[in-house]
């Protein structure tokens, strides 16, 4: 099913991270972690009030696979050496986590502009203030 959606600059912006970096954003909570929660990276405000980043990359058109398929060559070279039959049994374990992240990332790819502009993916929402248990609001003050 697909649904046509319209991205503002934030989801455009979002939809780019999700695209060029998705071990490190699978979903848009985890981009906008990354953006409004996470020191020194590379954001900054500017005079109009907007987030903006230091490098002028153009956005990724393509999901990036490229972690992936790293992984895929180093499981099928541990697969190929390994003759003991308990690191058989964890790499059949690699192996289907691989497949079902391939398989993730392939139907992510296929509405990412949905995925970018919604919370659609189940995310689990942290409650409470643990979640800025990492976050450093002193180095956010400017002296």
């Amino acid at each position: 099913m697909s649904f046509k959606v319209t991205l503002n600059s934030v989801d455009e912006h979002i939809k780019g991270m999700m695209l060029s970096c998705p071990g490190l954003f699978p979903n848009r909570l985890a981009a906008l972690k990354h953006l409004f929660m996470v020191n020194g990276n590379g954001y900054a405000w500017n005079e109009n009030g907007e987030l903006v980043g230091g490098n002028d990359q153009p956005p990724c058109g393509a999901m990036d696979y490229t972690d992936l398929y790293e992984r895929q060559e180093k499981l099928a070279r541990d697969v190929a050496t390994t003759r003991d039959p308990l690191f058989a049994q964890l790499n059949a374990t690699r192996q289907a986590a691989m497949r079902r992240d391939l398989s993730v990332r392939k139907l992510v790819e296929q509405d990412i502009d949905l995925y970018a502009s919604e919370h659609v993916m189940g995310e689990e929402l942290q409650r409470g203030v643990d979640w800025l248990a990492h976050f450093n609001p002193r180095a956010c003050v400017i002296s």
